[in-house]
């Protein structure tokens, strides 16, 4: 779990103990692997790291006014675009804080599954048959990536107010978007 700690020293380091948000060039600086650690094992840390960094999100939506509820966000919106929820046996509707703790819930147990990551601390290989590879991992990153930014969707169309404060004191959108970026490299 040595990445994992890396990331976060690097992420307190740059962030002056967490009181100033990420800047693009902060974000571009935490996005790039360290030396020799393999690219796609930095993107796995980047992204356990990201999906918790998005339960600021949600509790924002939950203190929102009014509150992100079943009442005042009966669907997965952001603006005229509504998301299913694909955590249920057959994609349906949920109501929106519903459907991000889904998501989080659902990236948290992909990221732990050892059929798909096998390990936090080996780089995979390219095509050795066991399906472990860098390229599965990668699509399925970029799937958890894909469905996180619903959640950054939700909040710009439907509670910017918590987009923003989020912003302001994290630069979560910035180091969210950077990573992304990083992975259609």
């Amino acid at each position: 779990f040595q990445l994992q700690e890396h990331l976060a020293a690097l992420h307190y380091h740059h962030t002056a103990n967490n009181t100033q948000p990420i800047t693009r060039e902060t974000a571009a600086l935490l996005a790039t692997p360290p030396p020799s650690v393999d690219k796609t094992l930095w993107l796995y840390e980047l992204c356990r790291f990201l999906i918790a960094q998005c339960n600021s999100l949600i509790v924002g939506f939950l203190f929102d006014t009014p509150p992100c509820s079943f009442n005042t966000c009966p669907e997965m919106r952001a603006s005229e675009w509504q998301f299913l929820c694909a955590v249920h046996e057959q994609p349906k509707s949920c109501c929106a804080i519903d459907y991000c703790c889904h998501t989080i819930n659902w990236a948290a147990n992909i990221l732990i599954n050892p059929k798909l990551f096998p390990s936090r601390s080996v780089a995979l290989s390219n095509g050795d048959g066991t399906g472990h590879d860098k390229n599965t991992a990668v699509k399925n990153l970029v799937n958890v990536f894909r469905r996180l930014h619903r959640i950054f969707a939700h909040a710009w169309f439907q509670h910017r107010g918590v987009f923003w404060s989020v912003e302001g004191q994290t630069g979560l959108y910035v180091f969210f978007k950077t990573v992304c970026d990083l992975v259609r490299k």
